[in-house]
């Protein structure tokens, strides 16, 4: 294993989930703009935060970028017209996490049922899916 892997990962042989803690640094903070570095995670939390970011009327921008392809730290901004961007953050994570929950619950459903067509997928297109992949 290499060293970053190692430091990453911890010193085991396998794979484990995510060991490595979020450190949040405020790089810029105004009123309606906020700017942070954040260390130990990357496209897997930003893109779908960045998406329930810009879906809330209040955020005016919601963006992040990648340091370096081979670290796991990204640069969020988010700018807001009325609250904090905080507030917008914590907001969106909320949100987050009520439709992963809900994601979580249909899977299970599904899988308990053991049926062949989730009820949360349009069945033409899990038709489709399934034929494409046969």
């Amino acid at each position: 294993m290499d060293k970053v892997a190692e430091k990453y990962y911890g010193k085991k042989d396998y794979w484990q989930p995510r060991t490595m803690p979020l450190t949040v640094e405020i790089l810029e903070k105004k009123e309606h703009s906020l700017k942070l570095k954040v260390e130990g995670e990357k496209h897997t939390l930003f893109s779908p935060l960045r998406k329930e970011l810009v879906s809330d009327e209040d955020v005016t921008f919601a963006a992040y970028r990648a340091e370096h392809p081979l670290l796991e730290s990204v640069i969020l901004e988010v700018k807001t017209k009325t609250k904090s961007p905080l507030q917008a953050i914590q907001e969106a994570i909320e949100r987050m996490q009520q439709k992963f929950n809900t994601i979580k619950q249909e899977f299970q459903k599904a899988f308990k049922r053991g049926v062949t067509h989730p009820e949360f997928i349009q069945k033409k297109k899990w038709e489709a899916y399934t034929e494409r992949e046969r």
